[in-house]
Parts: C-alpha cells; structure tokens; sequence
C-alpha cells in the first residue's frame, strides 16, 4: 500500500517499470511568461505477478514558468493507474481494461 494527497491505494508488490519522455523548452520574454516547456510522459509498470494487469499512463501537457511561479497544465490518462482515476497500480481488477483521464493543474511559486 502507498499514498499520495492523503489516500491510500494499493500497488502491485514487485514490477518492472518503462518509461519515456520527450520535452521541449520554449524561452519567451513576454509581459507574463518567460518559459513554455511542452511534454509529454508515457509510463508502464508490468507486475511480476501472475495475478496482476500492467497499467499505462500518459501526461501531456505543458509548463508555464514566471519568474518563481510555475504553472503546469496536463491530461493525465491511464489504464490501470490510481492517479488518473484508476483503483490501484498493476492489480488484477474489474476496472484494467478501462481507461480514465483528468485534467491537472497545478501552481507553485518558488522563491
């Protein structure tokens, strides 16, 4: 069992997992933007156990930076993944066939 944003949900025990990330910076000096990056996230976490299904995620989206203020603008969708709307990570459910999206965003000013 992990959590993240105070709930729980539970992972399969041992997997392998994949990446891949291709991001491109944007240097802008506009009145109220200096950086835009663009990216895009895939991920999957394959369980070693027999009982388990893989789960895939995918982020688009972009990063919006402002001197310490960052803004990041994404579509979280995934299949088998608790962060876009799925029950856990890499478990055997009902629900591991269905993809889930949501629209993410998220302000941090650093200072």
């Amino acid at each position: 069992q992990m959590g993240a944003f105070l709930f729980p949900f539970l992972i399969a025990s041992k997997a392998s997992v994949l990446t891949f990330n291709v991001a491109k910076d944007f240097m802008v000096k506009w009145k109220f933007l200096d950086n835009i990056k663009v990216y895009a996230d895939w991920s999957k976490v394959i369980p070693k156990e027999s009982s388990g299904h893989s789960s895939t995620q995918i982020v688009t989206g972009c990063l919006l930076v402002k001197k310490g203020l960052y803004t990041y603008i994404d579509i979280i969708t995934g299949q088998n993944m608790w962060f876009s709307g799925g029950s856990g990570i890499g478990l055997d459910n009902a629900d591991s066939d269905k993809w889930h999206s949501r629209l993410n965003v998220n302000f941090g000013f650093y200072f």
